[in-house]
C-alpha cells in the first residue's frame, strides 16, 4: 500500500478496545429495526453506511416504492404476440393463438 505524501501507510489502532454504546450499535442493519419502510412488496436492503434503499416491485417506484409506475408495454410480456397501448397495455395474439399473454395455442386443442 502506498501512501499518500506525508500521510502514514498504515494506520494501526492503539491503546485499549473501543466499547460502543449499545445506542448507536443497535441499528448495524437498519432494515432489521425499521421492516416498514418498502410499501406495496418492495424488499429492504441496507446499505454500507447504515443506511437503506428500497428495491420494489416491478410496478411500483419511489424511495418508498409509494408510487404505481405507469402501465406500459415493458410491464407485461406478451410470449408470442406484440404489446399494444389502448387504455392499458394488451397482448395481440397472432392467428392460432389467445389468451390475455397468448398463452394458449389452437394446436393442442385439435
Amino acid at each position: 500500500m502506498r501512501a499518500a505524501r506525508g500521510l502514514p501507510a498504515r494506520l494501526l489502532p492503539r491503546g485499549p478496545p473501543v466499547r460502543v454504546p449499545p445506542k448507536l450499535g443497535r441499528d448495524l442493519d437498519y432494515c432489521s429495526t425499521h421492516n416498514d419502510l418498502c410499501r406495496n412488496g418492495g424488499i429492504c436492503l441496507t446499505d454500507a453506511f447504515n443506511s437503506y434503499r428500497c428495491n420494489c416491485s416491478v410496478e411500483f417506484e419511489g424511495r418508498h416504492c409509494e408510487r404505481r409506475k405507469k402501465a406500459d408495454c415493458s410491464m407485461i410480456d406478451c410470449g408470442v404476440g406484440v404489446c399494444v397501448m389502448s387504455a392499458t397495455p394488451e397482448c395481440e395474439c397472432p392467428a392460432g393463438y389467445a389468451g390475455a399473454r397468448c398463452e394458449y395455442s389452437s394446436e393442442y386443442h385439435r
